[in-house]
């Protein structure tokens, strides 16, 4: 059994641009993706409806959101429910991407959430949501709520098996685009769930999970 001192684990949740955070250790972060089609002083970010518009936005150096696509049926359906995927432009811009008071999880944000769950045993699909991944491990157990909403290139992919994130860049990094890093969870075939960090191109799409400024 374990202590109530190593448990650190507040449940305290608040609410704010209609989306709620949960404060894990010594984090608060967002229990889902970021989700606003505007910058910080109310300019609209253009949303991407196809392949076409969204890979003239990356080659343009144009900001830009879209929801990620599966083919169904011989048809393209938009997955709202995952909520939307931002190009590396929309991150950089200096209007300001997300809500203030809050921030862009950085690479040291998700090393640190890794480091509190190993420090409580805790297996990495604690922090998935219970259904939409294809092998059913997740537990949600904090709250955090991750779904396997893919990321996007031109097209899609990895909807059900991953999810893939930008990161503010590492502390003393010497690259000049810092979204170029990212976070990806990953589930395998056998529900084992890996946590990796990279780097990307400018013109993918991820998602973007918030922590609070303290």
């Amino acid at each position: 059994m374990r202590s109530t001192s190593i448990i650190i684990l507040m449940l305290t949740r608040s609410i704010f641009y209609g989306q709620s955070s949960i404060e894990i250790g010594s984090q608060v972060w967002m229990t889902e993706n970021l989700d606003v089609m505007t910058f910080q002083n109310g300019d609209p970010i253009p949303q991407a409806q196809s392949n076409e518009e969204w890979e003239q936005a990356g080659f343009n150096q144009r900001p830009a959101w879209c929801y990620v696509t599966v083919r169904e049926n011989n048809k393209d359906k938009q997955l709202v429910k995952y909520k939307k995927l931002y190009n590396s432009f929309a991150v950089n811009d200096p209007r300001g991407l997300v809500p203030k008071g809050w921030r862009i999880s950085t690479t040291k944000d998700w090393n640190e959430l890794r480091q509190f769950l190993a420090s409580n045993n805790e297996p990495l699909s604690s922090i998935l949501s219970v259904s939409e991944w294809e092998q059913s491990t997740g537990t949600n157990v904090h709250g955090l709520n991750i779904k396997p909403g893919g990321w996007r290139d031109v097209g899609c992919g990895g909807v059900g098996v991953s999810v893939t994130y930008w990161c503010e860049q590492a502390e003393n990094s010497n690259v000049r685009d810092k979204s170029t890093y990212t976070y990806s969870l990953v589930q395998y075939e056998n529900g084992e769930v890996g946590m990796h960090e990279g780097t990307t191109s400018w013109i993918m799409g991820h998602y973007v999970r918030c922590v609070k400024i303290q």
